[in-house]
């Protein structure tokens, strides 16, 4: 016959039991906690411009949630969006991100600001292109052969330029033209070093200023354009999204108060805005 010492029988029940509530708080605990989170995909150019370290802090301070925010290429963000990965997308707006939306991967396309690309270059301006229309500028920079700089690896101002140069009809040329830069940083600073052209996002030209001798010589076309969006991800496509912390996001930055941070936003770093609320 089988002995069995029945205190020491009651203390392991008592350990089971216990052990299974332990795990029971730490799976719910995990479960609220993943609820809380709002995992962004967002634009290089909106991550790096900084404006989302006046964003994050006040949203994370009135509602109770966590912003975990991943920098990506309008392509990579989209990605991270068709598989799942992420609760929102805020990126600039584009055919890729109204295919998305049209394929049902998202849902609540959120205006929210835009800027203005621009194209620097030198203080004296040797192509001659201050004041004049992107295509006209591209035109005699290539006629010239100055020295014009590009960033192989900034996909969303990469695609812009490119249409540029096509509108132009002008395939560029190795003698004048370098795809060396590996960020939007980097871009103005190779170019500052050559003296040379480049089409960049207006926030990373105002970061860096004061430290380059290149100016803003064409500006505020529509040609130029950024329009900045969210897109939250569809629930019905992937219900583990946290849809309800997307859309809250949403709702603060085109609130009014989130206006009033994308108007502020550059004057006191920079001394003029960066974006414009949509």
């Amino acid at each position: 016959m089988f002995w069995r010492d029945e205190p020491v029988h009651n203390m392991i029940k008592s350990a089971i039991k216990a052990l299974s509530t332990l795990f029971i708080i730490a799976a719910f605990s995990s479960s609220y906690a993943e609820e809380r989170v709002i995992t962004m995909a967002v634009s290089q150019s909106i991550y790096h411009s900084g404006i989302l370290s006046y964003f994050i802090p006040l949203f994370e301070k009135r509602m109770p949630y966590r912003i975990k925010a991943i920098p990506a290429s309008n392509e990579e963000a989209i990605s991270m969006g068709r598989e799942g990965r992420a609760d929102l997308l805020f990126l600039k707006a584009s055919d890729y991100s109204e295919e998305f939306i049209s394929e049902g991967f998202g849902t609540n396309r959120w205006n929210v600001m835009h800027n203005i690309s621009v194209i620097i270059g030198p203080n004296d301006d040797p192509a001659g292109i201050r004041g004049r229309e992107p295509i006209e500028a591209f035109k005699k920079i290539a006629k010239g052969g100055y020295p014009f700089i590009s960033c192989s690896n900034c996909r969303d101002i990469k695609r812009v330029e490119e249409r540029l140069w096509k509108e132009a009809g002008i395939v560029p040329e190795e003698k004048w033209y370098m795809s060396h830069a590996n960020d939007m940083e980097d871009l103005i600073r190779v170019a500052n070093s050559r003296l040379g052209y480049a089409l960049i996002d207006r926030p990373e030209y105002l970061m860096l200023k004061e430290k380059i001798r290149l100016d803003i010589l064409v500006d505020r076309n529509p040609l130029l354009l950024n329009q900045y969006i969210i897109i939250e991800i569809n629930p019905a496509k992937f219900p583990l999204v946290n849809n309800a912390g997307a859309r809250a996001f949403a709702e603060y930055v085109t609130s009014g108060e989130g206006e009033d941070i994308i108007r502020r936003f550059g004057l006191d770093r920079y001394g003029e805005q960066a974006f414009f609320p949509q």
